[in-house]
């Protein structure tokens, strides 16, 4: 009798231990789920649904616009207007100063001293390696314009080659200045039939060129008679340039005339009465 209700109480015995292993593994079971799931060694898991952003993803989507601000300006014509001389009667000219392939300090000094605002229009890969010193022609209220990529002769070049100069050159200049360019110039005034349609189609208003230059330290006018409101002057980012600049200056004060912001006065920023807005 006694050796039967030993046996009973071994199995009982048995039994509780197997219940007790079993309740244990299910527990550690759960811990680690629990573990694994909330990410392994602290590292969080991202979760995302096919075909839907992330959390992070639709955060960063939302904030966007509240960091970034645009202006907003019509589009540009299929075909960009030409312009050689702006219509004002304003006291003012344009100084337009092409290439860049020299940053001149001294340059920069006397700009700062007359503080004259000045339109570069610079080939784009020079413009990025040159960006600080570019950066500071946008101080003194002047812009950075297309001067294309590789300074060819466009007027020997079809669309597709021309686009392939000024669109990427607008790009470039707008990710390095913040802003992309609203003029063109063709290198040396070399253009052909396509070039206002190539300017237009990369998403500038006006092919500028100019009535008034420096070349070789002589100044030259495309018609008789002396400085006028209006003229635009081609100069060139070169060792003469503040030679010219300082030959320039007086004739402008003998004329009663000043340099101002090309982009005040023509195209989708124009603000002045008179100005060219094509």
């Amino acid at each position: 009798m006694s050796s039967r209700l030993e046996r009973r109480r071994a199995r009982r015995q048995r039994a509780i231990a197997v219940a007790i292993g079993l309740a244990f593994c299910v527990l550690v079971g759960a811990v680690g789920a629990t573990w694994w799931l909330s990410g392994t060694g602290g590292r969080a898991r991202r979760v995302v649904t096919r075909g839907q952003p992330s959390v992070a993803q639709a955060g960063t989507r939302a904030a966007a616009p509240a960091s970034s601000t645009t202006t907003t300006l019509p589009p540009p014509p299929g075909v960009a207007a030409r312009v050689d001389h702006i219509t004002t009667t304003d006291p003012v000219v344009f100084v337009t100063i092409d290439d860049g392939w020299h940053p001149l300090p001294d340059v920069l000094a006397l700009l700062q001293a007359r503080q004259a605002p000045v339109t570069a229009f610079l080939i784009a890969p020079i413009a990025q390696r040159d960006a600080d010193f570019y950066r500071q022609v946008l101080t003194l209220g002047g812009s950075i314009e297309n001067h294309t990529m590789h300074h060819p002769d466009l007027g020997r070049f079809s669309l597709e080659q021309q686009q392939a100069e000024f669109c990427p050159a607008a790009d470039l200049i707008g990710a390095t200045f913040g802003r992309r360019p609203l003029f063109a110039r063709p290198p040396e005034g070399a253009e052909n039939q396509f070039t206002d349609q190539a300017v237009g189609s990369c998403g500038m208003y006006v092919t500028v060129l100019w009535d008034a230059r420096y070349s070789n330290h002589q100044f030259s006018l495309a018609r008789p008679g002396g400085l006028r409101p209006g003229d635009i002057i081609l100069m060139h980012w070169g060792p003469g340039l503040l030679q010219d600049l300082q030959d320039l200056f007086p004739k402008l004060d003998a004329a009663g005339l000043r340099p101002a912001p090309l982009q005040d006065y023509l195209g989708p920023t124009a603000t002045h009465a008179g100005a060219a807005t094509p």
